[in-house]
């Protein structure tokens, strides 16, 4: 016997609806978490420009592919009134949301390198250097906060703070330079967020750790034909490598979910993933 690939596109779509309610679930968590990191690669959906974003923290990940690239696709997973951290980089898609952001440190010091190594100007090496020696010192600062008292830790932070912004302050005329701090100027109220809350990671690594099987599915299969196959995908992404976080077995996780004659919300996140028991 042969299977048609439409037989399995097909049984990928019915196990999404079965998955659907695991989906709602898995958003609902994401909104109560006190950080999340955001992230997007190309995609393509019937040949069409598209969007694959991923969210993730770090018991759960949930992706949704869209044709846009803008703030709206986030305000439909977190919602407008989202009351944690939105780690992302400086894409400026993120820049309308209102919510409370921090930016990711390792672009910060990727910027920085190409300046000392890249710019050919001695002043612009200079530049990079100052600001990233100011980054380092706020990672080494994050990493020694239970070690120091209090009140310790808040004089550092407001050390780091001042130096950044007399950094800031100079009316540079290099290109690079003022390039440069033009967006450390335009994203300043998010550079140091993760100094002050513990949730925040200093980078967003998480999420771009959550995109690679994306890249690697899109390199080898041609992403997706439809946006009900790219809806299919996403549910059942989000449902295994939130599984897999937990150490959970996907088959056996269908398996259990299978079970049920109507789709049920599988509790993933939970020390068990049985659905919760209906009372009467």
């Amino acid at each position: 016997m042969i299977a048609q690939r439409s037989a399995f596109a097909r049984a990928d779509q019915r196990l999404a609806q079965d998955f659907a309610p695991t989906y709602t679930d898995l958003q609902k968590r994401l909104v109560q978490s006190k950080a999340v990191h955001a992230d997007e690669t190309g995609w393509r959906v019937g040949g069409q420009p598209a969007w694959l974003w991923v969210f993730a923290d770090e018991i759960l990940s949930l992706y949704t592919i869209d044709p846009h690239r803008d703030h709206a696709v986030v305000e439909r997973i977190l919602g407008q009134e989202y009351n944690g951290v939105l780690i992302s980089d400086c894409f400026s898609a993120y820049d309308p949301l209102p919510y409370k952001k921090s930016k990711c440190i390792s672009h910060w010091l990727n910027r920085c390198k190409k300046l000392i190594e890249e710019s050919g100007n001695r002043y612009a090496a200079r530049f990079g250097k100052q600001v990233a020696d100011l980054l380092h010192g706020a990672l080494k600062l994050k990493e020694r906060k239970s070690t120091i008292s209090a009140h310790g830790y808040r004089v550092a932070c407001g050390r780091l703070e001042a130096a950044l912004d007399r950094l800031l302050a100079h009316p540079y005329r290099q290109a690079d330079i003022k390039r440069f701090a033009k967006l450390l100027r335009k994203q300043r109220a998010h550079i140091f967020t993760f100094l002050y809350v513990d949730a925040v990671a200093p980078t967003n690594n998480l999420a771009e750790r959550e995109l690679r099987p994306a890249v690697i599915i899109r390199k080898t299969n041609g992403c997706n034909r439809s946006f009900k196959g790219a809806n299919t995908h996403a549910v059942l992404s989000s449902v295994i490598r939130t599984a897999h976080k937990h150490d959970l077995d996907f088959v056996s996780l269908t398996k259990q979910m299978l079970q049920h004659p109507q789709p049920v919300a599988m509790a993933i996140c939970a020390s068990d993933p049985s659905p919760p028991a209906r009372s009467g």
